[in-house]
């Protein structure tokens, strides 16, 4: 084929680019479809994280109301509902440990485990005391 003619060469030009246009597009469609895949991939990881910290912070929160049941002379219904509490609340802490990623992690999981446990025997002083009047004095101190 002659590429003599002017003709000749506009066209074999517009088909190379327009060839490079389609191969570029081609490649953009591919590279965008695999950076959503990942980015949706990190996301799920971390919103299951946000999850399960969120089912540990009900869980200490339904201890809390449970200890305030006690106080309004609710103990027997305030004890099976802190047992219950309690155990979501470890649940929720074992399956925490699977999602740690940094050291900084790891140390607040530990934090958290200190301060759960003296938040317990602080709520377990408080539920011996149920039905007594020292209750409110030692609720007020805190």
């Amino acid at each position: 084929m002659k590429t003599n003619s002017l003709r000749t060469r506009f066209a074999v030009a517009g088909c190379l680019l327009l060839a490079s246009t389609v191969i570029c597009g081609a490649w953009s469609v591919v590279t965008f479809n695999r950076l959503g895949t990942a980015l949706d991939r990190t996301l799920d990881e971390y919103q299951n994280t946000i999850n399960v910290a969120l089912e540990v912070i009900y869980a200490l929160e339904r201890e809390d109301d449970a200890v305030l049941l006690a106080l309004n002379n609710g103990v027997e219904q305030a004890a099976k509902a802190l047992r219950t509490d309690r155990n979501n609340f470890e649940k929720g802490y074992r399956e925490l440990q699977h999602h740690l990623r940094s050291t900084d992690d790891e140390r607040a999981y530990k934090e958290l485990r200190v301060h759960a446990d003296a938040y317990r025997k602080a709520g377990d002083s408080l539920l011996a005391a149920a039905g007594q009047p020292i209750a409110f004095r030692r609720i007020r101190r805190r």
